[in-house]
């Protein structure tokens, strides 16, 4: 079954070696998903991570080898999040989104994306899938923007060797869940970073924010 993690809103990048390691782990035969929503008039982010998971997730007694015990174990060692996420019992809110970017990395060595990424946007859903590979992960995303005040983010994506295409509307209603089949099966790239969890933007105060992608 799908189980869902909320981290904590001010979760920090403490032990960047211990996330790449957990992950290279779980990424050896199974995939996880990395989300970031962002909304509100401030642009509020929170971060969440979606994977696979057993029936004992749900009453908080993970069975023996479940995948969703590793992870967790991983953002406790290498987040400030003590518990390692939060279960998210109702799942994510997917209505309400207007148009989609599939998206990609064009070479092995594109930038990491973050979560400056969706800056100006009001509400927005940014999901990246890690999945096995060789020699190493595959990792492709998708972008669920609501209404049409905001940005183009394709340039945005130019600039990082990120490739995208715009999701037609007669496939909206099968991408609008991001962690749905169709957006699985979505064009992927090879990436030569170790995968990364997104976090949400930090303040830095007046000069600008500072982005925190686990890697």
């Amino acid at each position: 079954m799908m189980t869902i993690w909320k981290l904590a809103p001010d979760a920090r990048l403490t032990n960047a070696d211990a996330v790449a390691e957990g992950m290279r782990y779980h990424l050896t035969d199974a995939p996880l998903w990395t989300i970031l929503a962002q909304a509100g008039p401030q642009q509020q982010q929170r971060a969440y991570v979606a994977l696979h998971g057993c029936a004992g997730c749900a009453l908080g007694h993970c069975e023996l080898g479940c995948r969703a015990g590793l992870i967790r174990r991983t953002l406790r060692a290498g987040l400030s999040d003590p518990d390692g996420g939060t279960l998210l019992h109702h799942g994510l809110v997917t209505t309400g989104f207007q148009h989609f970017l599939w998206l990609w990395p064009a070479r092995a060595d594109a930038p990491l994306l973050d979560g400056a990424l969706l800056h100006g946007w009001p509400r927005t859903l940014l999901t990246l899938r890690w999945a096995p590979g060789i020699p190493r992960p595959t990792v492709g995303g998708i972008v669920a923007f609501g209404g049409n005040a905001g940005p183009d983010i394709r340039p945005r994506l130019h600039a990082l060797d990120w490739d995208s295409r715009e999701v037609p509307t007669i496939l909206h209603r099968w991408v609008s869940n991001p962690l749905a089949t169709m957006v699985a099966t979505l064009r992927t790239g090879r990436h030569a970073a170790a995968p990364t969890i997104l976090l949400p933007l930090v303040e830095t105060g007046a000069s600008g924010v500072e982005g925190r992608s686990a890697a």
